[in-house]
């Protein structure tokens, strides 16, 4: 037997194939945009803007052939143009559909026409998601009597804010199946929501209800929650008011994200403790400009000092996003933080308040919350705005109340709380004495 050695078999004249990208099978192809629109979907959960995917149209004439003919990456849709959507749809075949947008604009008889559109593929959705819709089209959907049925949705999604809340029955009559995984409600009347709600609730794994009129006790908003045993994701935008009891725990296995709004006092956040969550890594509380802010942060002080009491925080991260709407997230990690990535602690977002309410925000912060968290030792400030003395008074009022803060982070063109620099303000000719005494590090 002889062994050939690779140095002695000749390959001078060997030449590679050429392979190019335009060789690729069609299904090779069709794979490729598929993974790049579940890309997107997965990152924003939400169906993949065309322009964040149609440039792979252009790789050649056979790539723009063979994804036309890929039924997939066309049954994910976001609501454009009559023309665009008309393209998705006829494309997409006879795929399940994903459709997300809006229909509130300013012209309502193309939105009419898009619903139409949509529902005449009402057996083939499988999420839709209208995140805001006009008069026109709510009054067609109320009394269309060309539409289909929907028994393969899975998650639906409308908010209809601009048109104030009313009784009506129109969910339950145009959107029926028994496979609802994800609803998202806002505008309407609870007693509405009802026959649909319900008998999803042991399979839902996300809920969201904001502004819908009821104003149930907790112990009645308990009495549903009981029931949604898989639920991963609440959001609540319910007044509520107290009830007897309402401490005895709703235990959510696999709840790992809460979003709690307040209104006129701090009836809500006494969802919190009746909640036995042991996934939920970060629960977050929205504030509003009503009621009384004493008592709201008072209440949220208390679930401070239970959440430091487990895991001391180490860093608090200050957000202002735009005027009248800012963040405040305490972590235990000695480090920044965003409200997209923020996994453990607890966040409070804050949201209505006017310019001139800002400095009470920060007033309160230092008031009710700064306390419970002794051990913080990180700073990130991000667009705080010191545009006024009272504003600065209250930014450098808090910072005094954080003598253990050793690193600090300074974000955004409007973070103005520094104007004086890293020191106390002090009358001229005497000694400046810093914000932060023992400071070691500053990132810009």
């Amino acid at each position: 037997m002889t062994t050939t050695k690779a140095a002695d078999v000749d390959m001078s004249n060997y030449r590679p194939p050429k392979l190019f990208i335009r060789d690729a099978p069609e299904h090779i192809i069709g794979d490729i945009a598929s993974y790049v629109v579940e890309g997107v979907k997965t990152q924003e959960d939400e169906p993949a803007p065309a322009r964040k995917w149609f440039p792979i149209l252009g790789v050649c004439r056979k790539w723009r052939n063979a994804i036309q003919r890929h039924a997939e990456v066309w049954a994910e849709v976001v609501i454009g143009s009559i023309e665009s959507l008309q393209i998705f749809l006829a494309r997409s075949r006879n795929r399940p559909l994903t459709i997300k947008g809006t229909l509130a604009s300013a012209d309502s008889t193309s939105d009419v026409t898009k619903l139409d559109m949509i529902m005449d593929h009402a057996a083939r959705l499988r999420s839709l998601r209208l995140t805001d819709i006009s008069r026109a089209v709510w009054e067609r959907l109320e009394w269309a009597t060309i539409y289909s049925q929907t028994p393969n949705l899975e998650e639906l999604e409308v908010r209809r804010e601009s048109l104030g809340i009313e009784h009506t029955d129109v969910l339950s009559r145009r959107f029926i199946s028994d496979k609802f995984l994800r609803l998202w409600f806002s505008g309407f009347h609870y007693d509405d929501l009802r026959s649909l709600l319900l008998p999803s609730l042991p399979q839902l794994t996300s809920l969201t209800l904001v502004n819908v009129e009821s104003s149930p006790t907790i112990s009645q908003v308990m009495d549903i929650l009981r029931e949604t045993v898989v639920l991963e994701s609440l959001t609540l935008g319910v007044q509520m008011a107290r009830s007897p009891n309402t401490r005895q725990a709703v235990h959510l296995p696999v709840l790992t994200s809460l979003v709690v709004y307040t209104f006129c006092g701090p009836t809500e956040i006494e969802i919190f403790w009746t909640l036995d969550a042991p996934s939920l890594g970060c629960p977050c509380f929205k504030i509003i400009p009503y009621g009384n802010l004493n008592h709201k942060f008072e209440a949220a002080g208390e679930i401070v000092a239970y959440i430091n009491g487990r895991t001391p925080i180490k860093g608090w991260t200050l957000v202002t996003q735009e005027p009248g709407t800012s963040y405040c997230m305490l972590t235990p990690d000695a480090s920044g933080t965003t409200h997209e990535m923020q996994s453990g602690g607890i966040r409070f977002w804050f949201d209505g308040f006017g310019i001139e309410q800002e400095q009470i925000v920060v007033h309160m912060l230092r008031t009710y919350l700064l306390r419970r968290t002794t051990a913080v030792t990180h700073l990130t400030v991000d667009n705080a705005r010191g545009d006024t003395t009272d504003e600065l008074v209250a930014w450098v009022s808090l910072f005094l109340s954080m003598p253990g803060i050793t690193s600090l982070e300074i974000s955004g063109e409007h973070s103005t709380a520094f104007a004086d620099g890293m020191f106390v303000p002090d009358a001229p000719g005497t000694i400046r004495h810093p914000l932060f005494p023992v400071l070691r590090d500053v990132a810009l």
